[in-house]
């Protein structure tokens, strides 16, 4: 009997140890971390943590594989394929809980979870494509490095402990700094802040904010930033809208800041606290500049803030003299959709106004427009009467009130029978004689590179039924009150059949 019961005890005691055993392996193999696709989605990342930490080769990761402090993703990717390979993303990464450095930065990433990494002191990001972030839980991150990404939000109300944050060069509208009490090192340059308060920021010694949207900054509680440029906190741009008062021919845009005894420079002619106003459209074209005093210690420069861009309904249209734009002649401020007008403008020796270079009617921009100078020259002489079939030269008397049209230049006669036209582009034209009486006449003309003087026609101006036939239709009596040159010229004509004028060149 004693022997039975010592042999249970014996039996009883290798169930115990066997079962304590068999429990220390199934908690080990519940810590392992499989690398798969599903753990670890992107190829390039899952091959780089089965070569560098599945050290035994069984495809799962062990919590002594895991407990790294320290990784270089990118160093890691150059050994692993000799050459840079995208990762987009690095799921996976929250199986690594030890570490307190990591650095991703460069390799193409578009969204990154560290939040479960709690021991995290050091995130360097930088360089990726990265479209959110999020380190929510990571309380003991002391360095935040994630400049040249494509973040429109960062939320870093829970780091506390940073020290160090660098977020510029991304897209970053609103930032709470409120509980970064420790923070020393702020760098946000060239997002799309509109506000910043660092007031509990009490430590921060290191601010580089410029290129934002800020209207205004106080940096009086930060007692230690000095001596601090207008690099580092300058070149801000703020929209704004403009309205124009065309009675007094000044540009008006309105626009408040925190404290408008801050303001120590503009170059609008005046700020009353709500408005800067300008008579200059340059200055509103290429945006109206202000000073802003931060209240930084040392010799501290002010922050300069540029109003662009100002949004408006006009837009002004410049007449300048050339190409070069060397004399402005005339500028004239529009609303959008109506047209400017032109300035008469004195053309250079045998040169016309052809067009502008540019439209300035329906205009829907700033316009600056020049005259275009067309090459010209100019065609005078007399349009005379023939007495006869056999006149030549136009012996009967000067005709006023005839016209002549060479090329797209009409010329009417005077009393005396003299005509000038207009310039006319060098070249070969057939040009046309008429007049209320008259059997019209077409001539040839060859403008060259000079004024065509004593260009005299001859026609019969006594058709006037224009007919092309003198007879007795062309002449009634009671009515028409004939000089006597004009009855002889008749008299010659008449009864004439199928006359023609002979050939008639000028050059």
């Amino acid at each position: 009997m004693k022997k039975t019961k010592k042999l249970i005890s014996v039996f009883l005691s290798l169930a115990v140890l066997t079962g304590s055993f068999c429990a220390l392996i199934s908690a080990g193999a519940a810590d392992d971390v499989a690398i798969n696709e599903t753990t670890f989605p992107d190829p390039i990342w899952r091959q780089v943590v089965t070569e560098f930490y599945d050290t035994n080769s069984d495809g799962v990761l062990s919590a002594d594989e895991r407990n790294v402090t320290r990784m270089s993703v990118a160093g890691m990717i150059l050994d692993v394929f000799d050459e840079e390979e995208p990762i987009t993303d690095l799921k996976g990464i929250e199986h690594f809980t030890s570490l307190t450095s990591l650095n991703c930065g460069g390799i193409h990433l578009q969204t990154l979870d560290v939040s479960a990494i709690t021991g995290l002191k050091t995130l360097s990001c930088q360089g990726n494509d990265l479209k959110t972030l999020n380190v929510d839980y990571n309380y003991n991150l002391e360095t935040l490095i994630c400049n040249a990404n494509e973040l429109t939000s960062l939320k870093v109300s829970l780091n506390t402990s940073l020290v160090k944050l660098h977020c510029y060069e991304n897209k970053i509208a609103s930032l709470d700094l409120s509980n970064l009490t420790r923070l020393q090192d702020f760098n946000c340059y060239s997002n799309e802040l509109t506000s910043l308060n660092l007031t509990n920021c009490g430590v921060l010694a290191n601010l580089h904010c410029s290129f934002n949207h800020l209207k205004s900054l106080d940096l009086s509680s930060n007692n230690l930033l000095t001596d601090l440029t207008d690099k580092m906190i300058g070149s801000q741009t703020v929209g704004a809208s403009a309205s124009y008062d065309s009675e007094n021919e000044v540009f008006t845009v309105p626009f408040t800041v925190a404290d408008a005894s801050k303001v120590s420079f503009t170059n609008a002619d005046f700020f009353d606290s709500t408005s800067f106003t300008t008579a200059d459209y340059d200055v509103l074209k290429e945006g109206i500049v202000y000073n802003y005093n931060v209240n930084a210690g040392g010799s501290s420069e002010d922050m300069s803030v540029t109003i662009t861009p100002i949004e408006k309904s006009f837009f002004a249209v410049d007449f300048v003299s050339d190409s070069e734009g060397t004399t402005l002649l005339k500028r004239e401020i529009v609303n959008s959709g109506e047209s400017a007008t032109s300035p008469e403008v004195d053309a250079p020796e045998h040169r016309y106004l052809a067009s502008w270079s540019e439209p300035f009617d329906n205009v829907t921009q700033d316009v600056v427009t020049y005259p275009i100078w067309n090459e010209g020259y100019s065609v005078s002489g007399k349009i005379l009467a023939l007495s006869s079939p056999s006149d030549a030269i136009g012996t009967g008397g000067v005709v006023s009130g005839a016209t002549i049209t060479i090329g797209n230049q009409t010329a009417t006669t005077a009393e005396n029978g003299t005509y000038t036209t207009g310039l006319i582009d060098p070249g070969t034209y057939t040009a046309t004689v008429s007049s209320p009486y008259s059997i019209d006449r077409e001539f040839t003309i060859t403008i060259g590179s000079k004024d065509q003087t004593n260009v005299n026609v001859a026609i019969v101006n006594c058709d006037r039924n224009k007919d092309g036939y003198i007879n007795a239709r062309d002449y009634r009596p009671g009515k028409d009150s004939l000089t006597a040159q004009e009855k002889s010229n008749m008299k010659a004509f008449f009864a004439v059949k199928n006359f023609k004028y002979p050939t008639l060149s000028y050059s």
